[in-house]
């Protein structure tokens, strides 16, 4: 992704050879306890994987506004393909997350991976 405000962190971890790269966001959260923040990360075997960080904070909010909006059932619901939920969007709570993800191989399904 080059779109601008996107920042940048790295952090390699080893899994099979793997290694990430880069984890892109691609704008600054506005307040890293109740926001989301679409995402990819690029590893050293080519591949870039993309999904959406949410807060819990957040995901309460979207539902509120859709109950008012009458959307999701009236809020009765949410979903989000590739959605991680996260305590906090701060750089080491993310950085964290994907380092475990890719450790485990959870990307590889939680994930999606781009063209």
């Amino acid at each position: 992704m080059s779109t601008p405000g996107i920042m940048k962190m790295c952090d390699k971890y080893d899994r099979d050879e793997i290694q990430i790269v880069s984890l892109e966001l691609v704008h600054i959260p506005v307040d890293i306890g109740d926001d989301n923040v679409d995402f990819q990360i690029a590893l050293t075997n080519g591949e870039t994987w993309t999904g959406t960080f949410f807060t819990l904070a957040n995901i309460e909010k979207v539902m509120r506004a859709r109950t008012l909006s009458g959307e999701s059932a009236g809020g009765l619901h949410f979903w989000c393909k590739e959605m991680i939920v996260v305590r906090d969007l701060s750089h080491s709570t993310l950085a964290k997350v994907v380092a475990d993800l890719v450790s485990t191989g959870e990307y590889l399904t939680a994930l999606n991976k781009a063209d």
